[in-house]
């Protein structure tokens, strides 16, 4: 079972690498991040806060949950706003971080099929801070930025 790792290990500021092959082995990761991610109450997870640097999300803003494998922000609105955000790998923080209110995300499902989504909102706001983590990204280095 996987778990989450802490926020001091090195590979949640590494890019995550491009996933190549989608087996059974792959699928069956993205299956256990959607079930830890139900038993933690997040939103999303990407595959670098169980310790695996492979280019993975899995979110779950509403109803229904979504993997999203080697995922690509392709446009971005110039309209921001600011929410409160916390992260499965920082328990009990929680800050405000300026994001797009909507994009576009080229991805592929599980099965290396390509797929497009655009979102607005929580759904946007989840999205980016999951795509952060596969660059290395976590919402304490964004106040820096700001």
């Amino acid at each position: 079972m996987l778990t989450i790792i802490p926020q001091t290990d090195p590979i949640l500021h590494q890019t995550a690498q491009a996933v190549a092959v989608f087996d059974d082995q792959m699928r069956q990761t993205a299956k256990e991040m959607l079930a830890l991610m139900k038993i933690h109450r997040g939103v999303g997870l990407a595959a670098p806060q169980v310790g695996i640097g492979q280019q993975i999300i899995v979110i779950s803003p509403g109803r229904n949950p979504l993997v999203l494998v080697n995922p690509q922000i392709l446009t971005q609105s110039d309209e921001t706003a600011e929410g409160e955000e916390g992260c499965l790998t920082l328990p009990g923080v929680s800050l405000k971080i300026a994001r797009a209110q909507k994009i576009s995300v080229a991805y592929q499902d599980e099965f290396g099929r390509p797929q497009t989504i655009k979102a607005k909102g929580m759904t946007a706001r989840v999205l980016q801070h999951e795509i952060d983590h596969l660059n290395g990204i976590l919402i304490t280095d964004r106040i820096k930025q700001d």
